[in-house]
């Protein structure tokens, strides 16, 4: 609901015009809705960038780290956790030779 800039009557916000005094509702601005799209778009180039930028050797990590998870008993989870923390760091090692 909103109110009508001529009488102050409060209307549906899909009217085209007050059933009151029939003053013409204005349209909302799209202003807003090209700054919330013209964001979620560079959010999404900065996300593409930032994927983009992860070394192999971590995303390899991250997916044995997944698998682990999916197959390992509930308390078994801190074990998958060590091992991706080993394979961060024996590919920081190989990647620095």
């Amino acid at each position: 609901m909103t109110t009508c800039g001529e009488c102050g009557h409060e209307i549906s916000t899909t009217a085209k015009s007050c059933p009151k005094c029939g003053g013409k509702v204005k349209a909302e601005s799209s202003g807003a809705m090209a700054w919330v799209l013209l964001a979620g778009g560079a959010l999404f180039v900065g996300m593409i960038f930032a994927g983009a930028s992860v070394p192999d050797y971590k995303h390899e990590a991250r997916e044995r780290r997944e698998a682990c998870e999916l197959i390992a008993a509930p308390g078994m989870k801190g074990e998958c956790m060590k091992q991706y923390l080993a394979d961060i760091e024996a590919g920081k090692t190989a990647k620095a030779k």
